[in-house]
Parts: structure tokens; C-alpha cells; sequence
């Protein structure tokens, strides 16, 4: 009984575990393959915050200089302290681009999606596509929609 409820354990959190990484993933490919979609522009906000990079670490959790492309840092760790307000709402940065733009990431689910319910891998006529650039970013507010770049 007790393999079995810890096997259920393990397999709740292995489903948990990819359901997420795949949203993340879904939300990461649309990102970097198109910027007519709500995820590109949801990621990516225009600030002009120049002391964020003033605590550059080497080890530990913290910024990093990203060591691919000049101008642009990471964060890295288990808790960076990376946080920031968004939309009324607690997002991650997880990047700042060299032209000054930040990429966040929610600290919520925003809902279960499945990727297509026509099945298609088309990116441009999917589930996912049509709620984040329809639903989604309608119910933005017009301050975080200012904020929002391509």
C-alpha cells in the first residue's frame, strides 16, 4: 500500500513537473520564433533600470554577465531575488536583454492549455496562440500594455 501511494506521489509529481516545463517551454519557443504573439510581448517589457545590473555576481544565485552576448545578463540560483510587479501581478526576470528590455516570467499558472485542440502543430492557428493573444492580452491593462514590446 505504501509503494503504491508513494508511486502515485512520484508520478503526480513527474505529470506536474512535465505539464510545467512544457507550458514553459510553449511559452519560451513562441518567444523566440515570433513577435506578432502576446507570449513574445508579455515576456519582454521596456524599463530602464540601470542599477539592476550594479550586483553582478560571479557565484551563487544572482545576476550573471551572460557570457554569449555582450550587454545581456541572467539571472541564476534558487532565489535570485529577481522579482518584480507586472500587471498587478508578481513576475520573474529571468533575462535583461542588451537593448535594455527585460524577460519575464509569471510566478502563477495562467490556466491549463492544451497546445492545439485541432491537434495541429501550427503555431499561428493554435489554442495556445489564439487565448494569449486574445484573451490574455485583452485583459491586460492598458499601463502593462504600454510596456509591452514586440
Amino acid at each position: 500500500m505504501r509503494r503504491r501511494k508513494r508511486k502515485n506521489k512520484q508520478i503526480k509529481f513527474i505529470m506536474i513537473t512535465s505539464l510545467s516545463l512544457l507550458f514553459i517551454l510553449t511559452v519560451g519557443y513562441a518567444a523566440f520564433q515570433t513577435n506578432i504573439n502576446i507570449t513574445a510581448k508579455g515576456n519582454i517589457i521596456k524599463v530602464t533600470f540601470d542599477d539592476l545590473t550594479k550586483h553582478i555576481v560571479t557565484t551563487g544565485d544572482g545576476i550573471y554577465k551572460d557570457i554569449y552576448e555582450e550587454g545581456r545578463y541572467v539571472y541564476k540560483g534558487k532565489e535570485p531575488s529577481n522579482y518584480i510587479i507586472f500587471n498587478d501581478e508578481m513576475w520573474r526576470i529571468l533575462a535583461i536583454e542588451s537593448d535594455g528590455t527585460l524577460k519575464i516570467s509569471s510566478t502563477t499558472l495562467l490556466e491549463e492549455i492544451v497546445w492545439d485542440t485541432n491537434y495541429s502543430n501550427d503555431w499561428k492557428s493554435s489554442t495556445i496562440n489564439e487565448y494569449l493573444n486574445n484573451t490574455y492580452y485583452s485583459a491586460l491593462s492598458e499601463k502593462s500594455k504600454s510596456q509591452i514590446q514586440n
